[in-house]
């Protein structure tokens, strides 16, 4: 956020005025992220301008929108399971199955 400007040997940090606003937006949200709560991150970062909080913004949108894609596609598959089993019991006989000892 802050960069370090020196001259004749003297260094000072240089912050962006729109940086220092949502240092504390991005903060929150930067907590946030790291939690994997990727909507509540973009909530407090909705309104900000910075070019960090923008970015963050917008990838925790993606990758809630990614979150959310995988935890449905997990939901279907577990239902569907109980359905593909029942259909394919009169196909395979369940005491057929043997099971050998592993070998070393």
């Amino acid at each position: 956020v802050c960069q370090f400007v020196c001259v004749s040997q003297v260094c000072v940090c240089v912050c962006l005025q729109e940086d220092a606003q949502d240092l504390d937006a991005v903060t929150l949200a930067q907590s946030y992220f790291d939690l994997k709560e990727y909507d509540r991150a973009a909530y407090f970062l909705r309104d900000c301008c910075s070019p960090k909080a923008y970015f963050l913004y917008m990838y925790s949108r993606y990758l809630s929108g990614e979150k959310k894609k995988d935890d449905e596609t997990v939901d279907s598959l577990g239902e569907t399971l109980p359905q593909i089993q029942i259909q394919l019991v009169p196909y395979f006989s369940w005491q057929t199955f043997v099971v050998l000892p592993k070998q070393l």
